[in-house]
């Protein structure tokens, strides 16, 4: 994964009380909680704690600018690898 961004979809859903987060992006991957809140603020370290030890990487994870604003869908996230992290992040926001 050196120097090459990833984008991450995820899918949250709500079963039983708890908001489910899975991804078809990353295999293996599910995280939940009682609070979609809560499922959003732990989303990003909970991708980036799999990315790191599946590809012996460090990175960084934010959310993406794509997706639909003003629906309901939640943007990917975007993996960065952190050695361009400081390129990087600055050009998502411009």
């Amino acid at each position: 994964m050196k120097e090459q961004a990833l984008l991450i979809r995820m899918d949250i859903t709500e079963k039983d009380g708890w908001f489910v987060a899975t991804s078809k992006d990353l295999d293996g991957f599910v995280l939940a909680h009682p609070s979609e809140e809560m499922l959003l603020d732990d989303l990003p370290s909970a991708i980036k704690m799999l990315i790191d030890a599946r590809y012996d990487v460090n990175c960084k994870v934010v959310p993406s600018q794509f997706g639909k604003p003003k629906s309901k869908a939640k943007p990917p996230w975007l993996v960065i690898p952190a050695e361009v992290e400081s390129i990087a992040i600055p050009a998502i926001a411009a």
